[in-house]
């Protein structure tokens, strides 16, 4: 998501390895988030390319509010 004011911080999954040390939103920014996406590829990808069976989750859940 991109959000209109200067150097706009943007929406971007991040690898395992990328979760150390100090993080700051404005890492990510409209500007440089391309690049980022054409040297690590699309990390979102297999989300969306595998699909998810909820019907477990759904099960889940219902068995939960029945108490």
């Amino acid at each position: 998501m991109v959000r209109p004011v200067l150097d706009a911080g943007v929406s971007t999954p991040l690898e395992w390895d990328e979760l150390q040390g100090d993080l700051s939103p404005s890492q990510f920014t409209m500007h440089d988030v391309l690049q980022r996406v054409a040297e690590r590829g699309d990390l979102f990808a297999p989300v969306l390319a595998a699909g998810q069976d909820l019907m477990p989750a759904i099960s889940a859940l219902e068995e939960y509010l029945r108490g």
